[in-house]
């Protein structure tokens, strides 16, 4: 008997736990190779997935539809408030956190020509026009309130047998299908986090190291701490025995990234509580499974921290929030965040666009949540179980109050979250990390110099003269080959096109294209100044064969054509809209050209262009122009009250100021027109630049130049991951 004790097989959460370490192993083992396991990992989450919506929607109807209309009311009267308390409770313990992370003083855009129809978006979400573009959008909101429709609506039919056994064998045959797939758990495990060990970036987790530290210091506390400790004022047991019946649950989640894994184990944890506190009643497990059907998309709390990330995310892009947008963000990213994990993505988009953070604080987002969805999973885990045992409990009448316990498990972990705020803000010290995008640190990776020749010329007088003996009518293109050289000019002031970086080194957009364009021609590279003014005229003569530095047409400016009709300007790259940058305590004044009007002694500074100043006199006729060199003395703001610039050269270069706001007026003409200019007598090398920008469109290059330079985000880790295999034993190179 003891031999067969001693041989018998591990359980589920061990093999589990085993497939976890082995994977974390292997990561740091083989690296970046553990790539190759992804399909594995990926197919036993969509596995699982499958089987989501059918459970989800036969268990309302079924549960709902099985219960009298007296029986379901009673259950919504125990059970609300206990939703509403662990909402409040996630949500302010987030905030509480979130105290470590200050916000800016200003935006770094106001835009005024759109207002976010907020009501209407959620709207979409969460009523159910159409319940099939609802499953196929993945609206689980929507698909729940359908749900509770029909199940409300059937508890009145007499004859409603044969569509509930319907519903009861779809409800439990996903069970079954759970119970199939949850078998090859180990494997995927295994797969996931050796992916997970092997891809993960160190230098972005460092980044964000402060907004992951409180991440997974409130995600843990909340799950292991502060709900068991509640259920255990609340009901006969202790935090121990309440997480040692949902252990083997809370293994799958975490493992996973899926809550769903968890719902079983819940799901036997919640009767075998409730029928030791002698709840035995005919239909107990239809109101536990119904409890948890009804709980799944509106209590998953890892999902509530949303709240924080948004936080982090204003922080992080020097973005202000209005005293009502903080008011309303709980109540908007609870309702955002309604659904599965996955949702949180949709949410973070939507939540950062109604407050006017940039695009890429999504991918941020996601850039994070490969690690951070795993505490975020238990969290939600434990908080299913949280909310189904306590309204089950409430439900029977079995509920025991013990105020101290209580008192306790919300005091105690109070301190403990402020202290956590605390030690953030000391931990921010020591990781020095940068509350602005650093566009001044940016530098050219040897991914984008390796192979080219490249020589910066600060003055036009260091230039070397380039033989012209060669026939009088040879094209640029020609002479590019002849020479081997191409000349590209550029303006430092053209930030973030081209500009000196700290370290006094020729950067930018615009910089890092003319490597590219120089390696495709397979030539030298030189740069050489000039300035606005003198443009047109120093292609004209030949002083370079094209400009890249942040060079624009506008269709509606006059002046425009003077340079159309003289010079060859490539494709359009990019195009941006018109902007003012003003100090941000006089940004409401700007909001529309009407209100700009009523400005007395309007001065706007421009670049010495025709350009810029066209836009100026062609947009704010009364407004006088004063004409500046560059705007990074932009702060003193002493000699004009605003300053005109396209928005992705403005917002760059506010992030990287205080005080300063950009602001696009709501009706302030149409955007400028990025373009590479050349010599009028250029229809070759004109025609090889389109075609090069058109290749450039379909690869990475590009929008990874955009992402970087333009939008301010790292660029992307091209390295191989550290690993034993590569950097201990020198395998492989």
């Amino acid at each position: 008997m003891q031999q067969n004790e001693s041989m018998k097989t591990p359980s589920l959460g061990v093999m589990v736990s085993i497939g976890g370490f082995a994977g974390i192993l292997a990561g740091i083992f083989f690296g970046d190779y553990c790539r190759v396991l992804s399909p594995i990992g990926s197919a036993y989450i969509m596995l699982l997935q499958s089987a989501v919506f059918p459970y989800l929607i036969c268990s309302l109807i079924y549960g709902l539809g099985s219960l009298a209309p007296a029986t379901a009311l009673q259950l919504f009267k125990r059970g609300w408030i206990f939703y509403l308390f662990a909402w409040t409770l996630t949500l302010s313990s987030v905030w509480v956190l979130a105290l470590s992370l200050p916000l800016a003083a200003a935006p770094t855009l106001l835009d005024a020509t759109t207002k976010p129809d907020t009501a209407s978006r959620l709207l979409d979400v969460f009523f159910p026009a159409n319940i099939f573009s609802d499953l196929a959008r993945s609206y689980i909101p929507a698909i729940v309130a359908a749900s509770v429709l029909y199940g409300v609506a059937i508890q009145g039919f007499s004859r409603k047998t044969s569509i509930l056994d319907v519903m009861d064998a779809i409800r439990l045959a996903s069970t079954k299908i759970w119970g199939w797939v949850v078998k090859l758990a180990p494997v995927a495990v295994f797969a996931l986090f050796a992916e997970l060990a092997g891809t993960t970036s160190l230098a972005r987790i460092e980044q964000l190291g402060v907004y992951v530290f409180l991440f997974i210091m409130g995600t843990l506390l909340l799950a292991f701490w502060v709900l068991p400790a509640l259920i255990a004022a609340l009901t006969p047991y202790s935090a121990r025995r309440v997480l040692g019946e949902i252990k083997d649950g809370l293994y799958l989640a975490a493992a996973t990234s899926l809550p769903v894994s968890a719902v079983p184990a819940i799901v036997a944890a919640t009767q075998k509580l409730a029928d030791e506190a002698g709840v035995r009643e005919e239909h107990r497990d239809e109101i536990v499974k119904t409890t948890l059907a009804i709980t799944y998309p509106v209590g998953q709390l890892g999902n509530l921290y949303v709240y924080l990330f948004i936080f982090f995310a204003a922080s992080f892009y020097q973005t202000s929030l209005s005293a009502l947008q903080q008011l309303l963000l709980p109540v908007t990213t609870l309702f955002s965040t309604f659904g599965t994990p996955a949702s949180t993505v949709d949410a973070v988009a939507f939540i950062s666009k109604w407050l006017q953070l940039p695009a890429s604080a999504t991918n941020l987002y996601v850039e994070s949540w490969t690690l951070l969805r795993y505490p975020q999973v238990l969290v939600s885990a434990v908080g299913l179980a949280f909310i189904t045992m306590l309204v089950t409990f409430s439900f029977y009448g079995r509920l025991r109050f013990q105020p101290t316990r209580f008192l306790l498990a919300l005091g105690l972990p109070a301190l403990t979250f402020a202290v956590i705020a605390f030690g953030a803000l000391r931990l921010e010290t020591l990781l020095n990390v940068k509350k602005s995008v650093p566009y001044w640190s940016f530098t050219l990776p040897a991914s984008i110099t390796e192979g080219v020749q490249a020589t910066v010329y600060r003055n036009a007088s260091e230039v070397p003269q380039i033989d012209r003996s060669e026939d009088a009518r040879e094209t640029t293109f020609e002479r590019i080959q002849r020479t081997g050289t191409l000349r590209v000019g550029y303006n430092s002031a053209a930030f973030p096109f081209s500009y000196f970086n700290e370290r006094d080194e020729l950067v930018g957009f615009d910089v890092a294209m003319a490597y590219e364009l120089a390696r495709s021609l397979d030539v030298k590279l030189w740069f050489i100044p000039f300035a606005w003014d003198d443009l047109r005229a120093d292609l004209g003569a030949g002083r370079f064969d094209i400009a890249m530095s942040g060079v624009y047409l506008a269709s509606d400016i006059n002046n425009t054509s003077l340079r159309i009709r003289t010079l060859d300007p490539s494709e359009p790259y990019y195009r941006s809209n018109i902007v003012l940058m003003v100090p941000s305590q006089n940004a409401e004044k700007f909001r529309s050209r009407t209100d700009i009007g009523a400005i007395r002694n309007l001065r706007v500074a421009t670049f010495s262009s025709p350009e810029m100043e066209g836009a100026v006199r062609n947009l704010l006729p009364p407004a006088k122009v004063v004409s500046v060199n560059n705007y990074y003395d932009l702060p003193r703001f002493e000699d004009f009250d605003a300053a005109l610039w396209t928005e992705a050269q403005a917002v760059a270069l506010v992030r990287t100021r205080k005080g300063i706001t950009a602001v696009r007026p709501a009706d302030f003409g149409t955007p400028f027109l990025f373009t590479y200019l050349m010599p009028g007598n250029s229809p070759e090398f004109l025609r090889y630049v389109n075609y090069w920008l058109k290749l450039e469109e379909t690869g990475k290059f590009a929008q990874q130049m955009i992402d970087h330079w333009i939008q301010g985000q790292p660029l992307p880790d091209n390295k191989p991951r550290w690993s034993v295999i590569r950097d201990v034993l020198h395998w492989v190179k």
